[in-house]
Parts: structure tokens; sequence; C-alpha cells
């Protein structure tokens, strides 16, 4: 796992959409799959509605984590947005991180558009490679 996080290009799609459908407030949620692939987004709502923080509506995450498991799948990110700041997590996002082993996806608008980069928080910031993989046809 450690390194990369690769998701399909749909879902990177669906992360860019959410971020664009709230600019003004940080979205969060989680991305399951297995190891360093993530194959479904899992959104939870932002109980701080804030552009500056995001803390998980304690209900939406407990169903989302109970979702991943019932699938199968597992916890291998957790993302949000940074609609007025960078693409990097910030003192609180990592102060904050309770899932050291999961990878952390953050999406920022920078230069008019919606960036997303990768990264491991477990007492240090490490950049992850973000692999996009292309969506087989008809799915």
């Amino acid at each position: 796992m450690p390194g990369v996080l690769r998701l399909p290009a749909r879902l990177l799609n669906d992360l860019r959409a959410e971020a664009a459908a709230r600019p003004d407030e940080e979205v969060c949620g989680l991305l399951a799959g297995h190891g360093d692939t993530a194959d479904t987004r899992l959104p939870v709502e932002n109980a701080l509605h804030s552009p500056h923080a995001f803390d998980m509506e304690p209900a939406g995450l407990i169903d989302a984590m109970r979702r991943i498991r019932e699938s199968g799948r597992e916890l291998v990110a957790i993302y949000h947005s940074h609609p007025h700041g960078p693409a990097y997590p910030s003192a609180t996002d990592v102060a904050a991180n309770q899932y050291p082993e999961a990878a952390h996806l953050i999406l920022a608008r920078e230069a008019g558009e919606w960036r997303v980069r990768a990264f491991r928080l477990d007492g240090e910031i490490a950049k992850l490679d973000l692999v996009v993989l292309q969506d087989s046809a008809g799915g």
C-alpha cells in the first residue's frame, strides 16, 4: 500500500463534482476498495458545514463504515476538500487523523479547477502517487 493510491477515472470525476457542488464547504467521506485501489465513494455530511474544517457526521460515518464492512471491502482512503486552501494537509488534518493506515485524498481549487492529491498521515506527511485508472467499457 505505501506510495500509491489508485482511483478509477469515474470515481475521481465524482469527487470533483461533489466538491464543485459545495464550493463553500469542505466535503468529506470515505473511499472503499481493496489494497491501494479505491472503487467506491461513500460521502459523509460535514457536521461543521465549514469552508475551513470538517468533522464527519457521526451517524453517517458509522453507516459508511458498516457499508464498507458488509460489502467485503476495506477503508482505502479518507477524502475532503479545501475550498479556500491548497491540496495539502493542514495542521488540523494531521492532528485530527484517526486512521493512519488510510490514505488521505485532498481536493482543492487551483487555477479554476479541482486538483486532487493523496497523502499518508502517520506522524508525518508523505505524498502518495495518484494513479488514475481508465474505466472499463460499460462500467
